[in-house]
């Protein structure tokens, strides 16, 4: 049986920090990341592809809607095509993971893989937030999840992160929530202990969702390459514009820039928090922007 490890979070938990270091720790197996970004331009497969791993990119769209149709075909054709000894499936941060787990429910998938880890990555300094305005879309990943990882609570006081969790419990009080330091972090925290034999009554909890709530309509992308600004002051500048509303309500901004210094940095963006770091990652400048009610043009014209 092929392992499947399913690694969730809304928009800039922390995902693709955990996928490195689960690759990692399962160095010496044979693994496909399967990869779906919200936006034209992939930035997440850059930051793995540099490992040398084998990587399909899924874009324009969460994983719940543009593979409700080729899901199984896509899955299967990575196993023919690479006999991976492990497939990690990293679904856009808008992603449903009810979706995705009726999609796994079928059984030709079933007969090929097992579960092994089912997780949620929850962002702490943004969990308050993104519960009261995105509601039952972000439960959705939380109450269909094994395993909860807070991300970001090194930073949280000890009664925030208590908060946290008494709020993530009254969501789903049979999930395991991991609140430790990720340098602490074992990959062994992650595993699902039974689900492999008992998927059918996870898939029938389920709670049923709408696709898309009322607000997560308006979210949307846009998309810039090669664009000019090679300074990291003014990129620090847009940052700070973007957490004013000015261009909308911008929840992720994650990308690379070429500096003057004729290096590459990597940056990223959540909720108006930032950080920028050189990068060995030799590619282009790129940007893709995520949130709603995006002034696209206004967006467009900043990169020029």
């Amino acid at each position: 049986m092929i392992k499947l490890d399913i690694i969730s979070g809304f928009l800039g938990s922390g995902k693709t920090t955990l996928i490195k270091k689960i690759l990692d720790f399962y160095k010496h197996e044979k693994v496909v990341v399967i990869e779906n970004e919200f936006g034209e331009i992939g930035i997440d497969a850059s930051i793995i592809k540099k490992d040398g791993l084998d990587i399909i990119e899924l874009q324009n769209g969460c994983i719940c809607c543009s593979m409700k149709l080729n899901f199984k075909d896509t899955i299967l054709k990575v196993v023919k095509e690479f006999n991976p000894d492990r497939i990690i499936i990293e679904p856009t941060g808008i992603a449903m993971l009810s979706e995705i787990l009726s999609m796994i429910n079928n059984d030709e998938i079933k007969s090929n893989f097992s579960i092994n880890s089912l997780v949620t990555v929850v962002d702490a300094i943004n969990y308050f937030d993104y519960r009261d305005n995105f509601g039952e879309f972000f439960e959705d990943q939380i109450l269909n999840s094994k395993t909860l990882l807070l991300s970001k609570n090194q930073f949280l006081e000890d009664e925030n992160r208590d908060n946290i969790v008494k709020s993530l419990k009254s969501l789903n009080q049979n999930v395991d929530i991991i609140n430790k330091n990720w340098d602490d972090l074992l990959v062994e925290d992650l595993l699902v202990d039974n689900m492999k034999n008992n998927a059918d009554e996870k898939y029938k909890k389920i709670k049923n969702y709408d696709l898309l709530s009322t607000n997560m309509k308006s979210i949307s992308s846009v998309s810039i390459s090669n664009f000019k600004i090679n300074e990291t002051q003014k990129i620090k500048e847009i940052f700070d514009d973007f957490s004013n509303g000015k261009y909308g309500k911008i929840l992720r901004a994650k990308g690379f820039l070429n500096s003057v210094l004729d290096n590459t940095l990597e940056f990223n963006y959540v909720n108006g928090q930032y950080n920028i770091k050189e990068s060995d990652i030799k590619t282009n400048s790129k940007i893709c922007i995520i949130g709603s009610k995006l002034q696209k043009d206004k967006l467009k014209n900043i990169f020029k």
